[in-house]
């Protein structure tokens, strides 16, 4: 005999399923940004350059994912405030995620190369 608690209705799956895929637009989004076409060994370096700032970025996106996923499995109810809610995160993560980058690109090459002030 199946419990109630544990049942979880076919909607909440498929707005869960579409918070996951949204998610995943967005980490394709912050690959593909910084993407160009490499011409050279010094365009393959100046890539290469930016796998941490992806880093970066990919660890804040899963940390909202991851975040969303526990409060979706302790909120098994999905009304009409809860799909609000899971809608706007997905808006802000997508609206976000370029902005994320630059900031992530920004923040990398800060740390690794310093502020250097031409005088």
């Amino acid at each position: 005999m199946a419990r109630t608690a544990d049942f979880r209705p076919a909607e909440g799956h498929r707005l869960d399923a579409f918070v996951d895929a949204a998610f995943a637009f967005a980490v394709s989004l912050l690959i593909i940004a910084g993407g160009e076409p490499l011409a050279s060994f010094a365009d393959l370096t100046r890539a290469l350059m930016r796998i941490p700032a992806f880093l970066g970025g990919f660890a804040l996106l899963v940390m909202f994912w991851l975040a969303h996923r526990t409060w979706s499995a302790l909120e098994p109810r999905r009304d009409g405030r809860a799909t609000l809610l899971s809608l706007a995160i997905v808006f802000s993560v997508l609206v976000f995620v370029f902005p994320l980058r630059l900031l992530i690109e920004t923040a990398a090459h800060f740390l690794a190369v310093g502020c250097r002030v031409r005088v």
